[in-house]
């Protein structure tokens, strides 16, 4: 075991041995048995996707209004699209 620890000092090399040793179905369930396990992976789940969102915001300034409408609240999740679409059609029109 200390020698399979010891081995990826890279962490891209660490990276791709983990992914791949997680790929494998029993090492998935057992690695999700252990709490700290599973509360590291989720931590690092949560950080990924909050930087997908920040990089779709600097990338695609009509999301920033879809969350800034004022009725956002009020509606379903895919409603801003539709919202932002008819609020661009009637300023057109």
């Amino acid at each position: 075991m200390q020698a399979v620890t010891d081995l990826p000092q890279d962490e891209e090399v660490a990276t791709r041995v983990t992914s791949d040793q997680l790929r494998l179905p029993t090492v998935g369930r057992g690695a999700m048995q252990d709490d700290t396990t599973r509360i590291l992976v989720n931590r690092a789940q949560f950080d990924h996707s909050e930087q997908t969102r920040d990089r779709m915001r600097e990338r695609t300034p009509a999301v920033r209004k879809i969350e800034h409408c004022p009725c956002r609240k009020s509606h379903p999740p895919w409603w801003g699209q539709v919202h932002l679409v008819s609020r661009n059609l009637a300023a057109v029109a």
